[in-house]
């Protein structure tokens, strides 16, 4: 998997953030990084009030303007998203619909067949197999006591 926050990618942030429409909404430039979170000014949001109306707004930048990634460096997590989810047997058992990310490591939300959707957290010993090239990941649920 390839991380985004390197400092070879930061330059990125300095440009036109989107909404998941892709709807320019700000022009943006990086203040500072530290560890996975990216501290950006954003043009025409200069006072505390507004910046705090934006908490939890979700921004995006255009796919086009990322790295290109060959199979040797991974993959973004995004691309797991419409992945196929198999049982270590190799039975279809769902499709990843989203991956969460609410500080403490990334959430994959896989709407099993049964209809039933569930959370794991993305971690080699729950997703020890995935194949982006292939639109798939083998699934070991853990075990609940």
């Amino acid at each position: 998997m390839k991380s985004f926050m390197t400092d070879d990618n930061l330059s990125l942030l300095n440009g036109t953030l989107y909404n998941e429409a892709g709807t320019p909404l700000f022009q943006s430039s990086l203040r500072s990084k530290q560890g996975e979170v990216a501290l950006l000014a954003l043009e025409n949001v200069e006072e505390r009030e507004a910046a705090q109306r934006l908490r939890g707004t979700l921004l995006y930048l255009p796919r086009t303007i990322l790295p290109q990634l060959d199979a040797e460096e991974g993959y973004y997590i995004v691309d797991l998203i419409g992945c196929s989810s198999y049982d270590a047997s190799g039975l279809l058992n769902g499709t990843i619909t989203h991956v969460l990310n609410f500080g403490a490591g990334d959430i994959v939300e896989i709407q099993h067949t049964d209809g039933q959707t569930v959370l794991y957290p993305f971690t080699d010993a729950i997703f020890p197999e995935v194949d982006i090239q292939g639109r798939r990941v083998t699934l070991i649920p853990p075990e609940i006591v």
